[in-house]
């Protein structure tokens, strides 16, 4: 083909420049480099999140006895890091490999960072994997294992679980996930050094298309707009997009529809157009994309929101959307106008404007501010991230009268942010009950109080908006883990029902199945994969009752107090 004759000699003519493929990486060296090694990009670096607290591994329960789990399949190795509680090696005892192969594209994104701790130490853990056989033509269970921990945001774990896998059993599937993670990482260089090793086993469009990305992410404009007419030339299948992201690349004007989705690859390379991304198209990104693009050569204003959405999915940490925020220089007059325009909390570069703000100054429009940034956090999906990041703000400030006004919002992030000992002291500025701290207080051990429970629950009927699921929510959880409602007050609530986001009925079997057989791994999959609604907890009480229950049956009590937790914040307490 015409193409491939390109390639071959633009190869031959790069042959000098081909650098090693790290060892790790199990691969074979390319005969052929096609494209000078791309400079490495001018990125933030982010720190490590601290290690979540997690349940000591829960023990074989008595009258269980133990089998031969015979050599362990490659496709569920340990990729946990050292010193973190793995769960059992036998936690897939019993359980079906259709049910795990099911069940994992479930899994993810989330902005519960304990939904995503759970998974994490799941999806990682070393254990004997189900028995069987993958379909053909069909993703090996190790990339459907790793693509579901570059959806919770752990990176660096999906490219472990890859990289242990023996190289002679990845496939084409396994190559192309791996690249995209080093473009979730903003490691380009690694990204284009594994395209080069790569396109001379897989001959097809996806690949010719990433060498293309590669020649422009290298300042090759060219050879790269040479590349593309020879591809189109050979007949390859039409793809707009495509084109048009090259074409922003190289310089041209270009625009990308609302609806447009990428890839952590092409997200990269529209960055090279310093154009802005639509807001439907960030807003839809998943943690591998947003990661991308936020961390890549884009102007900083441009990069905001995506940051914001990596934040919220877990693949950036709260403090490097901090550091993306500190890169932002504002006016006097911005400063000056910040309270007075009500449209600056609703866009990225405003919400960066209104963080900045509650560093530094007086208490009140610090507190001030910080209230229009939690709001609006919560309206743009991403507040559990964000009130990781008030926080420290919030303690600093302290109860007192420039944050009376405030202290619901405050005590309410600080809950979001598992720092409940540090919201007790703002309890005294509120008001009357505040229902998610008086509940929350329970979950985490607190004596049940009948009389404060029953004052939250009066305030809650109080509530001026439908609060029919705050309700049923609070029902649930009382009764996990307090005295619970009492028959008046559920009598008082009945009614028909209402439309609800239920899972579908082959998960919420499969969670039932697995939890009455005492099968953990699959019990924590398919409650995880219940969990799941459009990037966010299921805040349908019935859906949280059922997994918390089958969480705590399973040994992972503490696991279930924490979801509980974000689950009382995300429904609206």
């Amino acid at each position: 083909m015409k193409f491939a004759a390109l390639l071959t000699a633009v190869a031959a003519a790069a042959l000098a420049l081909i650098p090693p493929v790290s060892a790790q990486d199990e691969q074979p060296r390319a005969p052929l480099r096609l494209v000078a090694p791309p400079p490495v990009p001018d990125r933030d670096t982010a720190p490590n999140p601290p290690a979540p607290q997690l349940s000591p591994t829960p023990q074989t329960p008595a009258g269980i006895g133990a089998a031969d789990l015979g050599p362990l399949d490659p496709s569920w190795v340990d990729a946990l890091p050292k010193g973190e509680a793995p769960l059992p090696p036998d936690m897939w005892q019993g359980t079906s490999r259709g049910i795990v192969r099911g069940l994992l594209p479930l899994i993810g994104p989330t902005d519960s960072p304990a939904a995503r701790a759970l998974a994490r130490r799941l999806l990682l853990s070393g254990a004997a994997a189900p028995p069987g056989a993958d379909p053909a033509n069909a993703p090996g269970l190790v990339v459907l294992r790793a693509a579901a921990l570059m959806r919770i945001g752990a990176f660096a774990g999906a490219r472990t679980v890859l990289d242990n896998f023996p190289a002679d059993k990845r496939g084409e599937d396994a190559a192309r996930l791996r690249i995209e993670l080093d473009f979730a990482g903003n490691d380009i260089t690694g990204g284009c050094a594994r395209i080069a090793a790569g396109i001379a086993q897989n001959r097809n469009v996806w690949w010719d298309q990433a060498n293309i990305a590669c020649l422009l992410l290298s300042g090759e404009r060219d050879k790269a707009a040479l590349a593309l007419d020879v591809m189109h030339d050979d007949n390859a299948t039409p793809d707009p997009l495509f084109d048009t992201l090259v074409a922003g690349a190289g310089g041209h004007a270009a625009r990308l529809d609302r609806k447009t989705a990428l890839t952590p690859l092409r997200a990269t390379l529209w960055a090279l157009s310093k154009r802005p991304l639509p807001a439907e198209t960030v807003a839809a990104m998943d943690a591998a994309t947003a990661s991308a693009y936020a961390g890549s050569r884009a102007p900083v204003a441009l990069r905001l929101g995506a940051a914001e959405r990596a934040a919220a999915l877990g693949a950036w940490p709260p403090d490097r959307l901090a550091e993306l925020y500190g890169k932002m220089s504002f006016s006097d007059a911005e400063r000056a106008n910040a309270f007075a325009d009500e449209k600056t909390a609703d866009t990225p570069q405003g919400r960066a404007l209104l963080f900045a703000l509650a560093q530094g100054g007086d208490p009140a429009p610090r507190a001030h501010a910080l209230a229009l940034f939690l709001g609006a956090a919560a309206r743009h999906d991403f507040y559990f991230a964000a009130a990781r990041l008030a926080a420290p703000v919030i303690v600093a400030l302290g109860p007192g009268d420039a944050t009376k006004d405030m202290a619901p919002l405050f005590v309410r992030a600080l809950i979001a942010a598992d720092r409940m000992a540090d919201a007790a002291p703002f309890l005294p500025l509120i008001a009357g009950p505040m229902p998610l701290a008086t509940l929350v207080g329970i979950v985490d051990g607190a004596r049940p109080d009948e009389k404060a429970a029953g004052e939250a629950l009066a305030a809650l009927e109080l509530r001026s908006t439908d609060s029919s699921r705050a309700i049923g929510m609070f029902f649930v959880l009382m009764s996990a883990y307090g005295p619970g409602p009492a028959a008046s007050e559920l009598a008082a609530q009945m009614a028909l029902p209402r439309q609800s986001a239920m899972p579908s009925a082959a998960s919420w079997l499969a969670l039932q199945r697995a939890a009455a057989g005492h099968r953990r791994g699959e019990t924590i999959l398919a409650a995880l994969a219940v969990l799941q609604e459009n990037g966010g907890l299921n805040t349908e009480p019935i859906v949280a009752e059922r997994v918390l229950s089958a969480l705590r049956d399973a040994g992972f009590d503490a696991e279930a107090r924490a979801i509980a937790r974000d689950e009382a914040v995300a429904s609206g307490l």
